[in-house]
């Protein structure tokens, strides 16, 4: 009966790489690992302009939007900065120094008018 059992989790385990096969991580001459994590990141960004574009509030702290996509709050201002930062506007919260709110270009256009645009620009409060 042992032997039984060996031999099916022997026949239920995945078989062997082909010594002849090309490994994926030598694939292009890129890492799986830097594959998946660029992968990722694009995921992430598309799922932040999502969360953005589909908030019920004009402007949404990096906590949120992290909570909201289900990324750590450190990548999600990663994207926010970087990969997104021409999409978005940034805005410094008065009541908390070093925190900040996000929104889109498009809906800061719709909810700015112009001369608050200009004063919000110039006493560094947006970028």
């Amino acid at each position: 009966m042992a032997a039984v059992r060996k031999v099916r989790e022997d026949m239920s385990a995945p078989a062997a790489p082909d010594i002849m096969q090309e490994s994926s991580e030598h694939r292009a001459g890129v890492p799986e690992a830097a594959l998946s994590t660029a992968i990722s990141m694009a995921d992430l960004a598309d799922a932040v302009r999502e969360a953005l574009r589909k908030s019920k509030w004009d402007w949404r702290t990096a906590r949120g939007l992290a909570r909201d996509v289900g990324f750590p709050e450190s990548l999600v201002i990663q994207t926010l900065e970087g990969p997104l930062g021409p999409e978005i506007v940034r805005s410094l919260d008065s009541h908390h120094p070093g925190c900040y709110f996000y929104t889109t270009r498009e809906r800061y256009e719709k909810i700015r008018g112009l001369k608050s645009k200009v004063l919000s620009f110039i006493t560094g409060q947006t970028r």
